[in-house]
């Protein structure tokens, strides 16, 4: 689900019904830190299985304020049409992991 933004290259999408398999969560980075937060292990998630990048929003906070960005993937969108389209594409297969 996007949050439709006014203006900016990028897009936050609230991923809450995205249903991550549970391997994800148990996968380290040193990136990430000692804790696979959630937000990490979907955007590591999308580009090994969906083919899209996307950045992790805990990254842009700190502490305990990490866990308001679980849910949630910033997507860029200053790319070529063609890249554009080609994501557009592949994430139409996140919706075979949608919470029913």
């Amino acid at each position: 689900k996007p949050v439709v933004p006014e203006g900016g290259f990028f897009i936050i999408a609230d991923t809450s019904d995205v249903d991550l398999p549970a391997a994800c969560m148990e996968e380290t980075s040193v990136a990430c830190g000692p804790i696979m937060r959630r937000d990490w292990a979907l955007c590591r998630w999308m580009v090994k299985e969906i083919g899209v990048a996307c950045i992790p929003p805990s990254a842009f906070f700190e502490g305990d304020d990490k866990d308001l960005a679980r849910n949630m993937a910033r997507f860029a969108f200053c790319k070529e049409d063609a890249s554009l389209i080609l994501a557009a594409e592949r994430l139409v297969k996140v919706r075979a992991f949608l919470k029913a």
